[in-house]
This record gives structure tokens, C-alpha cells and sequence, in this order.
């Protein structure tokens, strides 16, 4: 089961930005432009949600299966791999730690998958 986008956030996780004290976080001004940007263009997420598909005869929204990352989120942690060059195990690393990078990709608040599942 994979949904495109997570459609209602858990309430810490809407503006979990909000929570912070004034002037603790800055966020990446590239990366917000880049969202921007993947926000603007929602067929981007027809596209890859065809790639991960192994069979496209499965319902994508099905209740079968463990609950995996969305779409969106395979997107954006590609997106942040390729652009900073770290390895799969790095990458989960710099998201856990980085207010930008979860903020980017969408986890929110979310534990971040294990390197192995991404």
C-alpha cells in the first residue's frame, strides 16, 4: 500500500515548524523553492507513482500490505539524495537530524524509514 500524498497530517505534524521558539530554524531557502516547485506540478507524482508500481493492475491505495512511505516521499528523498550526493544510509542520518530535510520531504514529526526501505 502506498497513498501519493499523506492527505491530514497529524496535528504536531501540520506545522511542527510552529513549535520551535522564534529564530531556532531557518530553513533552506533552495530546497523551499524546489518544493515549491514539486508543489506546483502534482502529475509529477502520476509519474513516479507509475514507476514504483510492480504490477499496475494493483490498486495503489490498497489496504493490503505494510504501510510504506508516500509517493510524495519517495519523491522528495530522491530529490534531496541526488542533490546532496549521500548514500541511502546517510541520508536517513542527515533527515533524523535536519528540521529542513523533514520538512522538505514530508516526514514531519514522522519516525524516518530504516536506509533499507528507502
Amino acid at each position: 500500500m502506498r497513498l501519493k500524498q499523506e492527505i491530514q497530517f497529524a496535528i504536531p505534524d501540520q506545522n511542527f515548524m510552529d513549535w520551535l521558539p522564534p529564530g531556532t530554524f531557518t530553513p533552506d531557502p533552495e530546497l523551499l523553492k524546489i518544493s515549491e516547485i514539486l508543489d506546483g506540478i502534482p502529475q509529477a507524482l502520476d509519474l513516479v507513482t507509475t514507476d514504483l508500481l510492480v504490477n499496475p493492475d494493483i490498486n495503489p491505495n490498497s489496504k493490503m500490505g505494510r504501510p510504506g512511505i508516500t509517493v510524495e516521499q519517495v519523491l522528495r528523498t530522491a530529490l534531496l539524495k541526488q542533490k546532496k550526493g549521500y548514500s541511502y544510509r546517510e541520508l536517513v542520518e542527515r533527515i533524523d537530524d535536519s528540521f529542513s530535510f523533514r520538512q522538505f520531504t514530508r516526514f514531519g514529526l514522522a519516525p524516518i524509514p530504516n536506509f533499507s526501505a528507502l
